[in-house]
């Protein structure tokens, strides 16, 4: 398993709830089936996966299908970077880092799509409310400067969710949101 921020992007939202919120990083079964769909949505394989899980797979699948950035053959259509590690900075300062699960370019548009699963059950806030999506969407549009907007995208299977959208404008406000939640 990979090393996490201590205030990582996916523990940002319970910090929101409740400012006293110290994240614990510890393994448990609900980490280890996560772990492994994400795994088996890295190699675009279900090999090994509980038959539970093998259902959440092709539904993720099916989602990305659906959005059209995946072929019936289950390969990507556009310039995507997978398990990609995105570092939020406030100047010299990094303030968090997580790894977004597929980022995508569309260099016409200077647009980023940024995509995450989630495989549990329960749902996630919307990607426009979801603290998580947004710094992974203003860390991409510090890393990458030539593009103006990233859109955010929740993949779960069983769950359906709008877009969000992150103008380069909106950058800083986030930065200082993320400062003041770990300060």
């Amino acid at each position: 398993m990979s090393k996490h921020h201590q205030y990582g992007p996916s523990t940002l939202n319970h910090r929101i709830a409740s400012p006293c919120f110290i994240p614990k990083n510890d393994v448990n079964e609900h980490t280890v089936r996560g772990t492994a769909l994400h795994t088996a949505m890295e190699n675009m394989s279900d090999e090994g996966l509980e038959p539970q899980d093998q259902w959440a797979f092709h539904e993720a699948i099916q989602q990305l299908m659906l959005l059209g950035v995946m072929d019936a053959d289950c390969k990507f259509i556009f310039d995507c970077e997978k398990e990609i590690q995105v570092t939020l900075r406030d100047g010299e300062t990094d303030l968090t880092y997580g790894t977004a699960d597929l980022l995508f370019f569309d260099y016409l548009s200077k647009e980023l799509v940024l995509m995450d699963y989630k495989f549990g059950k329960w749902p996630v806030p919307q990607p426009s409310e979801n603290l998580q999506l947004q710094v992974y969407g203003a860390a991409a549009l510090q890393a990458y400067p030539d593009f103006t907007k990233c859109s955010t995208y929740i993949i779960q299977p069983g769950q359906s969710y709008n877009p969000g959208r992150i103008s380069r404008s909106a950058v800083d406000g986030i930065v200082k949101t993320v400062g003041d939640l770990i300060n």
